[in-house]
């Protein structure tokens, strides 16, 4: 799927777990730095989240939106200033950085792939997923490959010894309690005050419980009422664990995902299904293509059923206006002939088979049966009106009906240009559509005037043979039928 070009992309700073706000505000100035080096950046707008840097929390954050100058007063695209400045921002230390184009129609344009890997067990799905992400960037084409899992916290573990507990008089509930009510406090007593109530909440200060040393000295109640540390009934460590864990049809799953770049996403996709068909899974445990990906071959599917249908309905249709059988079938040749001139026209200019040149394909169904249904008409109608023999009327017929099948076919042509060389916003979407309409009616319109009355003669003769093999009347003549009704 061809990337939307609106001229606007994001980088987003991540500074390592547990860092303060400053700390990723000075990555962020560096970034700054680099991106006023680029011409074609008209403006910048930055903003920082996270927490204040105590232990559990997330990596601080910042977001980058750059806007650049309108599409015709640059050189480059918005993916190839995205792609410069991925390399330009790689060696900055101590940040992870991740640049994307912005598009309001991402969701259609998505220049993405995503893995979906479903299992049970975290450690296994870290250890694949990790796999994955190694194939996946020996692809070509693929750019910021990430993991769900990515993305994680950093949390106290506390592992409570039992023999320990029990003798001090505790169980691991009291324990638990206890290190709760000290870190996020307990609900003393209620205090009235004019006829309002306020709960009153004891709670140790934060920088008592901001680092390790602070959590081992905390102070437990034992059950003979003595004061003991944490640290000598439980063994007290750090740990990361994923800041979420997605679950669906009742399994876990974590995605692997990656931007395209140099390629179109559905080829990038296929060598993404070649290369995970390729790996041994573990029983219980899945990977399989998912997310926009996944939409769009549903949608290519769906597409396609779509235009199956449409040249089933369109051939009974002139089945039921030709009443005929033989004229809709050779009127239908000008289908596969239209195919093949999309299908040239995107392959010389470089355009993806996108998801608007498949609804191009859909459109071009409908108005390349015009020229055939224009031909062949007139053929039957000097055949039967002014008795033309079958080679007569063919030759009689296709110089006649030149002017109006080029007439029409020519103002859709025509039509097409302002997709096809438009270089407005979001112009890249409707490009495809337009070179698959406009290729299609050209090859059809040339081919029409050649195949179509060579096939109807071809058709007409083996009709004939049949018909007197079999003494087979020849269907009515409508004008005859008309003369002796007058």
């Amino acid at each position: 799927m061809p990337s939307s070009d609106e001229g606007e992309f994001s980088v987003t700073v991540k500074a390592p777990k547990g860092s303060k706000l400053e700390v990723v505000d000075n990555l962020s100035l560096q970034v700054e730095e680099m991106l006023e080096e680029i011409p074609e950046l008209v403006s910048m707008s930055v903003s920082l989240s996270g927490s204040s840097g105590s232990i559990g929390s997330s990596s601080e954050e910042s977001t980058i939106s750059c806007t650049l100058v309108d599409k015709t007063e640059r050189d480059r695209s918005t993916d190839e200033i995205v792609e410069d400045v991925r390399n330009m921002v790689k060696n900055v230390a101590g940040a992870e950085i991740s640049v994307s184009a912005s598009s309001s129609m991402s969701s259609m344009l998505s220049s993405g792939v995503e893995v979906e890997i479903t299992g049970d067990d975290m450690d296994k799905l870290r250890e694949i997923s990790e796999q994955i992400e190694y194939q996946m960037s020996q692809i070509e084409g693929t750019r910021q490959i990430t993991s769900s899992l990515d993305d994680q916290d950093t949390q106290i573990a506390l592992n409570v010894d039992k023999e320990k507990i029990r003798q001090y008089g505790l169980t691991g509930s009291d324990v638990a309690n206890q290190v709760k009510n000290t870190v996020s406090g307990y609900t003393a007593t209620t205090l009235k005050a004019n006829g309002d109530e306020m709960d009153i909440i004891v709670v140790l200060p934060e920088e008592r419980t901001s680092n390790l040393v602070n959590i081992e000295d905390m102070s437990i109640t034992a059950g003979d009422g003595s004061i003991i540390p944490l640290s000598a009934i439980a063994e007290i460590s750090m740990e990361d664990v994923p800041s979420s864990i997605n679950r669906g049809d009742q399994s876990r799953y974590v995605t692997v995902s990656c931007e395209v770049y140099g390629r179109d996403s559905g080829s990038v996709g296929s060598d993404v299904q070649n290369m995970l068909s390729q790996i041994s899974m573990p029983q219980g445990y899945t990977a399989k293509l998912g997310g926009s990906s996944e939409t769009m071959n549903d949608t290519f599917s769906a597409i396609g059923l779509v235009i199956v249908l449409a040249i089933v309905l369109l051939y009974m249709v002139m089945a039921a206006q030709f009443e005929s059988l033989l004229n809709p079938f050779i009127i239908m040749f000008t289908i596969p002939l239209a195919f093949t001139g999309a299908i040239f026209l995107l392959f010389i200019t470089g355009e993806p088979i996108s998801m608007m040149a498949l609804i191009g394909c859909l459109i071009l169904v409908g108005i390349v049966v015009n020229n055939g249904i224009v031909l062949i008409d007139y053929i039957n109608i000097l055949r039967e009106r002014d008795g033309y023999e079958l080679t007569e009327a063919v030759l009689a017929a296709c110089p006649t009906r030149l002017r109006p099948i080029l007439m029409t076919a020519l103002t859709t042509i025509l039509g097409q240009f302002p997709m096809i060389f438009s270089n407005g916003s979001n112009s890249e979407m409707l490009k495809g559509m337009g070179l698959v309409i406009a290729g299609g009616l050209a090859t059809s319109t040339f081919l029409t005037l050649v195949v179509v009355p060579l096939l109807y003669m071809f058709f007409d003769r083996i009709s004939s043979a049949f018909r007197r093999k079999f003494h087979i009347k020849p269907k009515a003549n409508p004008f005859e039928v008309e003369k002796e009704c007058c």
